[in-house]
């Protein structure tokens, strides 16, 4: 049950109120929720038993052992204030308990979606509304278009219903997409008080990693690239390659640091300088031959076709690797609160270990 108790009152019988948001008209309470400063209380007339049927709290609550469970009549519907919830909140909770699903929005803004998973955490709802909550986060906010605090919204939601899958999603997002601090989250105060610091400190220590394991990419096309001493004396897809790559270490270690791009930014643009679909004839006269290609050394030089790349050694491979280990999930958090030994993730090979040691791909 909420910390202060509910007021209740009343009503005679001469219909309802026409501030009164009708979402049972048998119904034998009247929420009347909010009423804080600024903002006006939304009146809800439901049946207690639907909201009891999903919530052991209003369970409780309309038990004959309180006031609120006593004399309960859908001829007289007695008023239940509950003026630190939101009403908006409270009405689409209340719609979605009562099967009104013409009045549930097909979307939603995170900030309306992290209060609907606050209420329900309150009245112990998760169970009733998780599927439905879950949904919303899949399909309110696309990734990739919404800004960090709507992700950190959405983080939260995820966290407080413990949906695993999107909370995963939702911090790969966070750590792909942003070059900003995480700090500035906490600006918010609600997401504050509901998201642990850990988190936090998760993304950005994931971050740094991917950002460092994407250079130490480029620096393996570089370093593997089949070409001896000098270009003419090589294979031209790997030199190619290798050229590329050196770009690319360039660019990103020049005037500004890496970490004031975003790894969106380091993705796409590797993808742009990637060779991988070199499949045309390349010239190879290396002495000892390349490994990728289908001829060896001629002392005329021999026009080979280059062999395609094993998928484990494509960029977008690595990258799909890269963002499965570094992506949270709750067993992250469960070790490093000391409930687990260690993410049973990191057997699957999914995840960066979290003391530190990165894992064999």
């Amino acid at each position: 049950m909420s910390e202060a108790e509910p007021e209740t009152t009343v009503i005679a019988p001469d219909g309802d109120d026409p501030k009164t948001t009708v979402i049972a008209p048998d119904g034998d309470i009247i929420l009347v929720v909010g009423g804080g400063t600024k903002e006006t209380p939304s009146r809800l007339r439901v049946h207690s038993r639907f909201l009891a049927a999903a919530s052991p709290v209003f369970t409780a609550m309309f038990s004959p052992n309180w006031a609120e469970g006593q004399g309960l009549s859908s001829v007289c519907p007695k008023e239940i204030e509950l003026p630190e919830d939101s009403p908006k909140a409270m009405d689409t909770i209340c719609c979605v308990l009562h099967h009104q699903n013409d009045r549930v929005p097909e979307s939603m803004d995170s900030d309306d979606l992290f209060n609907i998973a606050v209420h329900a955490d309150k009245y112990d709802l998760i169970r009733a509304l998780k599927l439905l909550i879950s949904l919303w986060l899949t399909t309110s906010n696309p990734i990739y278009t919404s800004g960090m605090i709507d992700d950190g919204y959405n983080l939260t939601t995820a966290f407080i219903i413990r949906d695993s899958k999107n909370f995963t999603r939702i911090s790969v997002n966070l750590i792909t997409q942003y070059a900003e601090s995480y700090s500035e989250i906490y600006k918010v105060d609600q997401l504050r008080d509901r998201l642990p610091p850990i988190i936090l400190c998760l993304l950005e220590e994931r971050r740094n990693k991917m950002r460092y394991e994407i250079q130490e990419i480029w620096a393996k096309g570089i370093k593997e690239a089949c070409y001896e001493a000098y270009p003419s004396l090589g294979c031209k897809w790997g030199y190619q390659r290798m050229e590329r790559y050196k770009q690319l270490c360039k660019r990103f270690n020049g005037g500004r640091t890496i970490a004031d791009y975003r790894i969106s930014t380091l993705i796409r643009e590797s993808k742009k300088a990637s060779t991988e679909d070199m499949t045309t004839q390349s010239h190879c006269t290396s002495a000892l031959g390349c490994s990728r290609c289908s001829a060896s050394y001629s002392s005329h030089g021999t026009w080979v076709r280059h062999h395609t790349i094993q998928s484990e050694e494509t960029f977008s491979c690595q990258l799909q690797t890269l963002k499965k280990r570094f992506g949270l999930c709750f067993g992250c958090l469960e070790y490093l609160e000391g409930k687990k030994d260690k993410c049973a993730h990191q057997d699957e090979g999914l995840h960066e270990n979290t003391d530190g040691d990165s894992e064999e791909n």
